[in-house]
């Protein structure tokens, strides 16, 4: 059976991963997707308040993805 420890720089080790690297493209891509049609048609101001939008959604489900108060396992060896 695998021996299961917490780690201090869990966040930190996870962020660097490929996987998280991957999701958070993947998170990135579908808001963008989500504001697409409505930022094509938006003038200078509206297009202004849809990245600033964008970007309050893509840094709230990426928080998820890798929340600070979390506990961190590194699992094996």
């Amino acid at each position: 059976m695998p021996e299961e420890r917490f780690i201090a720089d869990g966040r930190e080790r996870l962020m660097k991963s490929k996987g998280y690297s991957t999701a958070r493209a993947e998170v990135s891509a579908a808001v963008r997707a989500r504001y697409s049609e409505e930022l094509a048609s938006a003038g200078v101001f509206h297009r202004l308040v849809l990245r600033l939008r964008m970007e309050w959604e893509m840094a709230r489900e990426v928080a998820k993805l890798a929340p600070p108060g979390a506990l961190y396992l590194r699992v094996g060896r």
